[in-house]
């Protein structure tokens, strides 16, 4: 018969990979650090600035621009207390960090203890 080894996790460590894993989900690369709490999420933004270079060469006009990706780095501290996690992101666009604060809102709420 085949024996099944539990290994040993921390519940902050657990919880931290289940975080890791809905940031991935949803951003394109994440780093994380589990000693320290802390998460790197890279968001793509549109920035509607750069000039479409297929448009400059074929000389229709070249003044019209097309959203060019690039990249934001949000940045997430994980705080575990006795009676919850504090969660704090920092971004450099709003919108982006928005969007990672919401999607560790629904985390969270999925964590938390179902009462029957």
């Amino acid at each position: 018969a085949a024996k099944i080894v539990k290994e040993e996790v921390e519940p902050n460590v657990a919880r931290m990979k289940v975080v890791e894993r809905a940031l991935r989900d949803m951003f394109e690369e994440v780093k994380a650090d589990y000693d320290g709490g802390k998460f790197e999420v890279v968001c793509e933004k549109a920035d509607p600035k750069v000039p479409d270079p297929e448009e400059e060469q074929e000389g229709e006009g070249g003044n019209e621009t097309t959203p060019q990706p690039t990249d934001v780095t949000c940045y997430v501290t994980l705080n575990f207390q006795d009676d919850g996690c504090e969660i704090r992101v920092e971004c450099e666009e709003e919108r982006q960090g928005m969007m990672v604060q919401d999607c560790l809102r629904q985390v969270a709420g999925a964590m938390q203890p179902v009462k029957v």
